[in-house]
């Protein structure tokens, strides 16, 4: 996976969750929380897995 990609993911959750706080639909902590957990879980996908739990594709 190209890194601009990774780059333009996280970006947007970034813009989609500033959004949000500034549309008043969350408040600043609260943002901050999703936000973090968001990126959280985007980084976490984009780890290698681990040896034993790679499957072989064919």
């Amino acid at each position: 996976m190209a890194p601009v990609t990774a780059a333009s993911n996280a970006f947007g959750l970034y813009l989609f969750h500033v959004s949000t706080w500034l549309s008043g639909m969350r408040g600043l902590e609260d943002t901050r929380s999703a936000l973090r957990d968001s990126l959280e879980l985007q980084l976490r996908g984009l780890r290698p897995a681990s040896p034993r739990s790679r499957k072989s594709r064919t």
